[in-house]
């Protein structure tokens, strides 16, 4: 992307983390956050803002961590965009090595290989666990066909070898069990993010605009249609979402915010920073995951398990979030991260709440049956009057 960013001479800022969108005039003007080397805010004012800030999560271990701690979802509900599909849950899976749990992202598993680490026990003696959404593994006896090679050629699979030594396959490192739902906290791609208030990838407030994980563009429901479709709903909705920017930004004038009202942004900001006594980030982050994370919670749902789990996270927004304490800029940047993972698990457990039925992803124990009388439609989450969270059904007929 050098090449033409070079070519109309744009400005890139790199390791910024930007934590408000500026809103004048009921429109989105910019933005505002902080450089995480240097102790100093940065302020970019503009006539139209795209967020491609991906998808939501609450950090497990083992799954990527970059751009999912619904950072785009915080800042734009916060100026009064309406965010949607935050009931349907992803589950997207992780090898289990019996090391430490985590490999979604290749370390473990290099260690593992390196070390001669054998995968736990108990995948060697009940086999390797399929993911919800990915299919059997290779070799598997699959009648759809999406099984290993014919001939009973399990190549495909890694594993240590049958003498015992460093396993991995054509040189990989070792696999255990594939286990489901290792991006606890996010929603399925394409079915969560800011609400389309047009097929232009508009937002409510206007010269707001999301691509990506970050728009709710309804390219999938409840529950994953197909492999591979994400990476190209992305391109082709930053396509569209940068062509209508650009055009709204030729009938608008460019705004400035009040100096008064960047004081008060940029003392938000640096509040965690200032404190002497508080909550540390890393600390109110592990209690949410340990409220969240658990399968009753996300992903077999019953009334009193969500409320139950919602007085928790609100205790934690009430009390905790408002003394993160950070003791350097990358726990400064961590507050704000966990501030905004404490209001997606809200949003979840609200979403989840309402729906009163089973659909998708989203399976309700005390409603099993899909509803489509009452619940064909999406749930969209704005603020609303005193800062409460409100919930609005969006008919999709």
């Amino acid at each position: 992307m050098n090449r033409p960013l070079t070519e109309r001479k744009i400005s890139v800022y790199e390791r910024v983390t930007l934590t408000h969108l500026l809103k004048s005039s009921g429109r989105a003007v910019g933005a505002m956050g902080m450089s995480i080397d240097d102790n100093e805010s940065l302020v970019i004012h503009a006539k139209s803002v795209i967020l491609c800030t991906g998808a939501s999560g609450f950090k497990p271990s083992g799954w990527q961590i970059g751009s999912l701690t619904s950072d785009g979802d915080a800042m734009a509900y916060r100026i009064g965009a309406e965010i949607s599909g935050k009931e349907w849950v992803d589950g997207h899976s992780m090898q289990n090595l019996g090391l430490d749990g985590t490999n979604c992202i290749g370390s473990s598993s290099h260690i593992a290989a390196m070390l001669g680490v054998e995968p736990n026990i108990e995948v060697s003696k009940n086999g390797p666990m399929t993911s919800m959404h990915m299919g059997p593994p290779p070799g598997a006896d699959d009648k759809s066909g999406r099984g290993g090679p014919p001939g009973g050629d399990d190549s495909g699979r890694r594993g240590p070898p049958p003498d015992g030594g460093p396993g991995g396959g054509r040189g990989g490192p070792p696999m255990g069990a594939m286990m489901g739902g290792a991006s606890a906290g996010m929603s399925i791609h394409k079915a969560e993010g800011l609400f389309p208030a047009d097929d232009q990838c508009a937002s409510n407030i206007p010269g707001l605009y999301a691509a990506g994980d970050s728009l709710c563009s309804m390219q999938t429901g409840g529950i994953y249609t197909q492999i591979g479709s994400s990476l190209a709903g992305s391109a082709a909705q930053g396509a569209v979402a940068g062509k209508a920017a650009a055009k709204y930004s030729q009938g608008v004038s460019l705004v400035r915010t009040s100096g008064s009202a960047l004081k008060k942004t940029n003392t938000e900001i640096y509040a965690p920073y200032l404190r002497t006594r508080g909550f540390s980030p890393q600390w109110v982050t592990q209690t949410l995951q340990g409220v969240m994370i658990p399968n009753f919670i996300l992903y077999v749902k019953s009334e009193e398990r969500l409320q139950a789990a919602l007085t928790y996270i609100e205790y934690l927004r009430d009390h905790q979030v408002p003394l993160l304490m950070a003791d350097d800029l990358h726990e400064l940047r961590q507050c704000h991260e966990t501030a905004n993972m404490v209001l997606n698990a809200e949003m979840k457990l609200r979403a989840s709440l309402m729906r009163t039925e089973s659909r998708g992803s989203h399976y309700r124990e005390d409603y099993p049956e899909r509803n489509d009388t009452d619940w064909l439609c999406w749930i969209k989450i704005k603020q609303g009057s005193g800062g409460k969270m409100k919930l609005i059904k969006h008919s999709v007929i």
